[in-house]
């Protein structure tokens, strides 16, 4: 596809084809940088790499440098503070999403192994073996203040590791690394309201609502529900937009009616609406191929 970006494991083949030998902490290092949920980005390597860069004179200096790669580290709350911050807390919660989301792994599979009996919650050695299993990484401290945010009340050894896997569905994060070591905030982007057609702006409250809905959704994609075939018979024209009530009847054909709720399914609407006419109608395959890209970066909305 052209996209600008290889998988993660065939860069490093790439790598050790061409007589570069890394450690795994520097291995890590760069997927933590280039890495995103496509994969790892070799355009900006290429860019920052270049030798050519080196000789253009740099207008920061160095101690901006190394205070702007500080901003992505998160800072520990004093040792005086019996819980942490909130701050502390949206900002761990975004280091371990945006891990996830880069290597595209899904924590509920590794923490549900070791809950024998389903009872949403897990032994602390066992979350910690969990989170190490799937290459979350995170210092001592950062875990001890997980452990002390999740802890059961009923067990005091014990980790409600459902609870910390829905706080992790609920983090936003910015995944831009054009610029080198952007810091990685909890606060999604600004939204532009699309000028072919106004009436499809979506506020902050719609926007969330509707990407919590099309995870609901990404549980079964077009390769598992087969949805593409029934939105086309209802597609006459093959202009790739369908109705509102061919909508509804697209996803209760499938089955799928019943994980939305009446204002997700207008909001989803709204949000993949193109002006047809005098009439609004839904772009389906725009829909589809986000389904496809939610299902294949493990961004689902699962049962807990």
């Amino acid at each position: 596809l052209n996209s600008g970006h290889v998988p993660c494991k065939i860069a490093n083949q790439i790598f050790v084809s061409n007589g570069i030998l890394l450690s795994n902490d520097e291995l890590n290092s760069l997927t933590d940088r280039y890495g995103n949920e496509l994969g790892f980005n070799y355009k900006h390597f290429l860019e920052d790499a270049d030798p050519a860069e080196y000789a253009t004179p740099k207008l920061k200096s160095t101690s901006s440098l190394q205070t702007g790669c500080l901003k992505t580290k998160v800072e520990a709350p004093s040792v005086d503070d019996d819980e942490p911050h909130e701050e502390y807390i949206i900002k761990l919660l975004t280091k371990a999403k945006r891990q996830a989301v880069t290597k595209c792994i899904p924590v509920i599979d590794f923490l549900q192994d070791y809950d024998r009996h389903r009872e949403g919650e897990i032994s602390e050695i066992d979350f910690r073996r969990a989170l190490d299993n799937a290459n979350i990484k995170l210092s001592i401290d950062e875990v001890n203040s997980l452990c002390k945010i999740f802890r059961s009340p009923k067990r005091g050894c014990c980790i409600l590791y459902r609870d910390f896997c829905r706080a992790l569905d609920e983090i936003f994060v910015q995944m831009e690394m054009s610029s080198g070591d952007n810091e990685i905030t909890a606060i999604p982007l600004m939204h532009l309201a699309n000028l072919d057609c106004a009436e499809c702006f979506l506020n902050f409250e719609e926007r969330t609502l509707c990407s919590q809905a099309l995870m609901k959704l990404a549980r079964q994609p077009d390769e598992i529900s087969n949805l593409s075939s029934v939105f086309k018979d209802f597609d006459y024209e093959n202009c790739g937009s369908i109705g509102k009530n061919q909508l509804i009847r697209a996803l209760t054909v499938r089955e799928m009616h019943h994980m939305l709720s009446s204002r997700e399914l207008d909001i989803i609407f709204k949000c993949f609406g193109v002006q047809r006419g005098i009439h609004l109608e839904f772009n389906y395959r725009e829909f589809l191929n986000i389904l496809k890209i939610l299902h294949e970066t493990g961004q689902v909305k699962r049962n807990y």
